[in-house]
């Protein structure tokens, strides 16, 4: 569990981890309720859905991708959904919508910068300002973080 916290803990903006002991008699109702059966369960409430529960991952780095995935499927975040607009973001262009979150989710917390998604298939990452001017292109996922830290 720590390590997967771990993983995701620049997203505490749009994220936040409870830990509850289900072995504990105390909590039976809870894990009753939510159908519990295995240690750890990761169930996500999110505004207007109903729980996502998410099955036992140990390598941090798919943790990330499937919380990545669950945020943008339920729409939790306008910055997150390819195509929702976000007032004077710079858009983060990638070839997966959940490539892109991933970033965004990394870089919102440290930057002032609002930042949306935007999907090119087939393509690497990209930058455009606020205007849709293109300012990087054609980078890869390490070439865009540099260039997001430099700059935002």
């Amino acid at each position: 569990f720590q390590q997967l916290s771990a993983a995701i803990e620049k997203w505490k903006w749009a994220v936040r981890l409870a830990v509850v002991n289900c072995g504990n008699p105390a909590n039976e109702d809870l894990r009753n309720r939510y159908q519990i059966s295995a240690f750890p369960t990761f169930l996500f409430f999110l505004k207007g859905a109903n729980p996502v529960q998410l099955q036992k991952y140990s390598e941090a780095e798919i943790f990330r991708k499937k919380v990545s995935e669950v945020l943008v499927e339920q729409a939790q975040f306008d910055s997150l959904v390819p195509g929702k607009q976000v007032p004077g973001a710079i858009t983060i262009s990638g070839p997966s919508a959940v490539d892109n979150a991933m970033i965004i989710l990394d870089f919102k917390m440290h930057s002032r910068t609002p930042m949306q998604s935007e999907v090119e298939k087939d393509a690497r990452f990209g930058v455009k300002d606020e205007s849709g001017n293109r300012l990087l292109a054609n980078v890869d996922e390490s070439g865009l973080r540099s260039y997001l830290i430099s700059h935002y």
